[in-house]
């Protein structure tokens, strides 16, 4: 999952709770759909809608590393809008999770699954379990949690 998430529009605040100095471009492109590049090209809030939609009806699982959560990790977005969504990357990633779920509750068919003992290395999180099991389709993550990102 990348370290920085593009929100769908509508919510106009950080999706993390934030304590700092007021951050202008949290919802810019990379983070929002403000400035969005011209490959977007239908920016109209349909479009976005229709956008959001078909992603939240998309089969997705997202692998957090339990134990990423070093909030100095040397590759870690500490942009102003970064920091906007959350300290860190397992709380950046429940916290994405969660505003997903707040935009599509009934509709969302995405998956937050947890990868034990596993901080920000790739290849610890492919090879997991979970990882495996994700990529392959053969089973599943017995630290999954789909229904809640606590």
């Amino acid at each position: 999952m990348p370290a920085s998430r593009s929100p769908f529009p509508g919510i106009r605040q950080p999706i993390a709770p934030y304590h700092g100095t007021t951050c202008t471009d949290f919802n810019h492109w990379r983070y929002g759909p403000a400035g969005a590049p011209p490959y977007v090209s239908d920016k109209s809030p349909d479009a976005w809608q229709q956008r959001e939609t078909a992603y939240a009806h998309a089969d997705v699982i997202y692998l957090l590393g339990s134990k990423d959560t070093d909030p100095e990790q040397v590759d870690l977005d500490t942009s102003c809008a970064g920091e906007a969504e959350g300290p860190e990357r397992l709380d950046r990633g429940k916290a994405y999770f969660r505003y997903l779920k707040s935009r599509q509750p009934q509709e969302l068919k995405h998956q937050l699954w947890f990868v034990p003992g596993v901080a920000h290395v790739g290849s610890r999180m492919v090879a997991s379990p979970c990882g495996v099991s994700a990529a392959f389709d053969s089973g599943s993550c017995k630290t999954q949690e789909s229904d809640s990102a606590n």
